[in-house]
């Protein structure tokens, strides 16, 4: 996955969140099986770190990625989308 493909499906998350009334929000370290609201509030936050990742410095795709996979994870578990819709998103 390209860089811009991650920044494109990371918009569409944050577009996605926001529009749900989420606000970005950080979840602390050590919260054991967080309510889901506050799961999605931590990925909105981390869609919006995604993209700092990214623009700050090129080389951390990787870095970017793992957090757009961890973000995709909570999306699945929280019920906002299947499996084949978030393959659907990170196709070309």
């Amino acid at each position: 996955m390209t860089a811009e493909k991650i920044l494109e499906v990371a918009a569409k998350y944050e577009k996605l969140l926001l529009k749900k009334g989420i606000t970005p929000r950080r979840l602390h370290l050590r919260v054991i099986a967080p309510p889901e609201q506050s799961l999605l509030r931590h990925a909105a936050w981390m869609v919006a770190e995604t993209r700092s990742i990214l623009t700050e410095d090129e080389g951390r795709i990787g870095k970017a990625f793992r957090w757009l996979g961890f973000v995709q994870g909570i999306l699945l578990s929280t019920g906002v989308f299947c499996i084949e819709d978030l393959k659907d998103h990170n196709r070309p």
